[in-house]
């Protein structure tokens, strides 16, 4: 696992190509948000979370998801907290 987009992939059992669909409007994030069904997400192995490039778009609280095979690796996985109004 190299990348934050295999470690999300493993973690929704998704196919690497398919979840380009669910990037969540690329570049107004700092780092890539994806729109899956029932929430956003995102993957980090360095501990950075994305923040808005926008002041228009909500800066989420991220809530890390517990997935020891992608921990594993280096990789955490984390959602925004449900109610993701802006915190700004």
């Amino acid at each position: 696992m190299k990348t934050s987009k295999e470690a999300l992939c493993t973690h929704l059992n998704a196919d690497w190509y398919s979840l380009s669909e669910y990037a969540y409007h690329p570049g107004r994030y700092s780092r890539t948000v994806y729109a899956i069904a029932d929430g956003y997400y995102c993957a980090t192995k360095d501990g950075k979370l994305p923040k808005p490039t926008k002041s228009t778009e909500p800066n989420f609280e991220w809530v890390e998801v517990p997935d020891a095979w992608v921990n594993k690796y280096g990789f955490k996985i984390y959602k925004a907290k449900e109610n993701h109004e802006s915190t700004t």
